[in-house]
C-alpha cells in the first residue's frame, strides 16, 4: 500500500459515524493482525531448535539467551547472563546465529 492509499482509507474511517460498521473494520482488522502474528510465530516454531541462540527485547529490556524447549506458541529461553529461564512468545524472539 501506497502512502496515499493510507490516508485516503485512514480520512474515510474519521469521517465515517457509523459505529457498526468501526466495530466490522475493527475486528478485520485485529483477525488480519492475529493471523500475520500466528503465521511468524509458525514459521520461526519451524526453524528454531533446542540450543539456537536469540535475542529478545522485553520488560526488563533487550536480552540474550539459548533455546531450551519450542512449545506452540512460545519457547522456554535461559538467558545468558542471568541463567533465569523464561516463557518468550516467539513473536519477540530473534535468531542470533544458526
Amino acid at each position: 500500500m501506497t502512502s496515499e492509499e493510507i490516508n485516503s482509507i485512514t480520512n474515510s474511517i474519521f469521517e465515517s459515524s457509523d459505529l457498526d460498521q468501526l466495530r466490522q473494520l475493527n475486528n478485520t482488522l485485529v483477525g488480519r493482525i492475529k493471523s500475520l502474528r500466528a503465521y511468524k510465530a509458525q514459521t520461526l516454531r519451524h526453524t528454531l531448535a533446542v540450543d539456537d541462540a536469540v535475542k529478545w527485547s522485553g520488560k526488563y529490556g533487550y536480552a540474550e539467551g539459548v533455546v531450551t524447549r519450542v512449545k506452540r506458541k512460545n519457547a522456554l529461553v535461559k538467558n545468558t547472563s542471568t541463567g533465569q529461564v523464561w516463557n518468550i512468545p516467539m513473536g519477540m524472539l530473534e535468531v542470533i546465529s544458526k
